[in-house]
């Protein structure tokens, strides 16, 4: 129930567990990783045709697959304020630029990017349960700390204007309220 006790219990708490009425005021917590590898992606379109192997830069879609991928998160909430990092990494690929005159091989190199929010529930630290403090949230936001930038290149190591870094990712770091 949302009323206990004459008092607001917040955020998936046991009843009766913590110092203030029925709120429980331990910190919570949390962290998942988790890394993804794809063995096979194979594509054959009819009986008798070729094998198109997508790992190996033969892609049937639009862009270059990687073998490898990952992400992390973690995360701190207690009394009213938060941290969560998150992370994400994309493996190096290729994309085969086939039998066509002025065509090339795509090298992608991998990709880490990370995140990190930092925010405080207005409501639940000045315990307002009331007004217009009520469900206000004030966050630091940081998208790709480090700017982070996928470099993709042709076989001759130039980097194509289509694929340069500003075009393919034009914000890179983010800073918000």
């Amino acid at each position: 129930t949302a009323q206990e006790g004459g008092g607001r219990r917040r955020g998936g708490g046991i009843p009766g567990m913590g110092g203030r009425g029925s709120e429980d005021t331990r910190p919570r917590y949390f962290f998942s990783l988790n890394h993804n590898i794809t063995l096979e992606n194979e594509v054959l379109l009819a009986e008798g045709g070729p094998l198109f192997d997508q790992l190996d830069g033969f892609v049937l879609g639009s862009g270059a697959i990687p073998r490898n991928s990952s992400r992390v998160e973690g995360g701190l909430f207690w009394q009213g304020y938060g941290f969560r990092v998150s992370g994400n990494y994309v493996g190096d690929a290729v994309l085969r630029g086939g039998d066509l005159p002025g065509s090339s091989d795509l090298f992608f190199s991998d990709l880490a990017t990370f995140d990190v929010r930092l925010f405080a529930n207005l409501d639940e630290i000045f315990e307002q349960e009331d007004g217009w403090l009520s469900g206000l949230r004030v966050s630091l936001v940081a998208d790709n700390v480090f700017d982070a930038r996928r470099r993709v290149t042709d076989e001759n190591g130039d980097v194509p204007s289509a694929f340069e870094p500003f075009r393919i990712d034009p914000t890179g770091r983010y800073l918000g309220i």
